[in-house]
Order: structure tokens, then sequence, then C-alpha cells
């Protein structure tokens, strides 16, 4: 097996790939307004720490300082669970549910985590079990195996421990549940997809926005009260239902403005312009109202602002029908 093939290399290549998934569109955005998005941002660099730590374990040499060897199997037995604490928390913010009878090796690791480096002196016993307390034999420790006793009340168990063992099961589980929560969020964003195909997000820029901005343009230019400077008021208040309704849709979608820094940069070239003709036409005025050559450039600019946008609905619109 080549080196880039291993269990490990293939961990740090899958948190590449949920840490580029999560930080697309909706994951984003849906992760980044809740309280898992601390534990989702850490836990993605978690996953790589300790699969550096677990692996500079691998490589240690054998000492014959006895402390030394406890020091690094007790922060080797720690990087296994917090890596797979890691895990846990990106599942968890995606609604993920393992079924962990699936993943005995690494709960196995967890219970090793436990006796040795957790709570030694005393394991709680579960249903009506006496506490246990755990003992490693100091002949056999060494970086690669060492023997356990377990003494459970008047029960007394002998095991030997594998560390190799151990980190091997901790690559092999791990690989295993990244992939499966990889393909749980290709899932659900497939079915998120799905719900939204065949509902065209560009349709909101109806056929007749040309004639409203044209409209809106030539009202600047003509008399107040006009019948161009009517149609004009109407347009306008058109085009402002446009805007909102690009708005409402990007949150129905569990997107908003920032999921697309183009779509954020639009509505944000569009906000002024569009406020200013807001108060020329309506009166809907924050401040000072713009002169009838102010008008008109605004139109003029929003209209290209606005093809922008529908550009962007289009865009958005292929990318959930290719799912």
């Amino acid at each position: 097996m080549k080196a880039n093939d291993s269990p490990a290399a293939e961990i740090f290549k899958l948190t590449a790939e949920l840490r580029a998934f999560i930080s697309q569109s909706r994951w984003h955005q849906k992760l980044l307004r809740s309280p898992d998005w601390g534990p989702v941002a850490t836990g993605l660099d978690w996953l790589t720490y300790m699969q550096e730590t677990i692996d500079s374990y691998a490589n240690l040499k054998p000492s014959n300082d006895r402390g030394f060897t406890y020091l690094t199997l007790m922060g080797l037995l720690q990087a296994c669970v917090v890596q797979q604490d890691a895990a846990l928390e990106l599942a968890r913010a995606v609604d993920f549910d393992p079924d962990k009878a699936e993943y005995h090796d690494l709960m196995g690791i967890r219970n090793v985590r436990i006796a040795v480096a957790g709570h030694p002196t005393r394991v709680k016993g579960s249903g009506g079990e006496p506490d246990a307390s755990n003992f490693v034999i100091e002949v056999t420790l060494g970086p690669g195996q060492f023997d356990l006793i377990t003494v459970a009340g008047d029960d007394t168990k002998s095991s030997s421990v594998s560390v190799d063992g151990l980190i091997h099961d901790q690559r092999r589980g791990m690989v295993r549940f990244l992939k499966e929560l990889l393909e749980f969020m290709d899932e659900q964003d497939r079915l998120h997809k799905e719900q939204f195909q065949g509902r065209s997000f560009e349709a909101i820029f109806t056929d007749d926005m040309d004639y409203h901005f044209q409209k809106v343009i030539l009202g600047a230019t003509s008399p107040e009260r006009s019948g161009d400077w009517h149609m004009a008021r109407r347009g306008i208040r058109r085009l402002r239902e446009m805007l909102d309704s690009f708005g409402s849709e990007l949150e129905e979608r569990g997107l908003n403005k920032d999921t697309y820094s183009g779509v954020a940069v639009a509505l944000t070239d569009v906000s002024y312009p569009i406020k200013q003709l807001l108060c020329y036409y309506l009166d809907e005025c924050e401040g000072e109202r713009p002169d009838s050559e102010t008008a008109r450039i605004f139109g003029e600019y929003l209209s290209r602002r606005f093809e922008d946008l529908k550009g962007m609905a289009r865009e958005i619109d292929q990318e959930y029908e290719t799912g």
C-alpha cells in the first residue's frame, strides 16, 4: 500500500472534503447561524491535529524511560478519543445519527482509554455491576503493547492490549465514520435540492423587468405627476417586490446574501440606489430627496445590477437542477 493510500492519509483527505462541503452554500449558512458552528469549526481542526498525534506515536522508537512510555500511551489514547469526539460533533451538527454497534472497534478504544488514561482507579459499574479497577502490568509495558488486569468485585480479568492494533482500529474506524458522514450529508443535500427542482429562481425577475426600468428612467426626466411619472412609481414598486422576493427565496432555501459572494456584492450595490428611487418617486425618504438627474442615473445603474442578479439566480437554478 502506498503511503498516500493509507488510512491515515485518507483521514486527512476526508477531513478536507468535509471542510469543503461544509463551507459551501447551504451547509455553511445553516451551521454558521447555529450554536453548532463553534464545535464544527474546531472539530474539523481537531480531526487533523489528533491524526498527526496518532501518526507521531506510531513512529516513536522504543524508550527505556517508563514515565515517557506512560505519557505517550496516555496521550495516544486521549488523542483517539478527542478525534472521535470531533467527528461526533460534526455528526450531531448535521443530524447524522450513527449506529454505535457498527463502530465497536472505536467504542473499544474508548473503553481502553477509560481504563488506562481516564479513570483507572475506579470505573463506575452500570446495571448493578460492581465498580472496576485497572492495573497495567509494568513489565509488559511497551510502545506497541501492554497487559491489563481488571478487577471488578470478585471477578478478575486479564487482557493483552495491542497498541498497534488500537491505532489500526482507530484509523479504519474513523475512515468508515467520515465516509458515512459525507454520504449522509450528500444525500441530505440532494433531498434539499430536489425540493426546489422545477422552481425557477430566475423567474423572480419577470419578463416585464426591462419595461419597468424604462419607465423608472423615463419618469425621472418627465414632469412630476405626468403619465410617465406615475408609471415610474408603479415600476419602482414592482422592482422592490422583485428584490424582496429574491431575499425571501434565498431564505426559504436555507441561504442568504452571504452564501454567494457575488450576490452579497450585488445586493449591497443596489441597496442605496433603490432607496433613493423610492424616496424620489414614493417619498419614502431617509434623507434629502435626489434630483431628477440623479434619479435617472440611479435607474440606469440599477437596471444593470438587476440583470446581474438575474444571471446569478439563473446560476443558482442550474446548481439546483444538477444536484
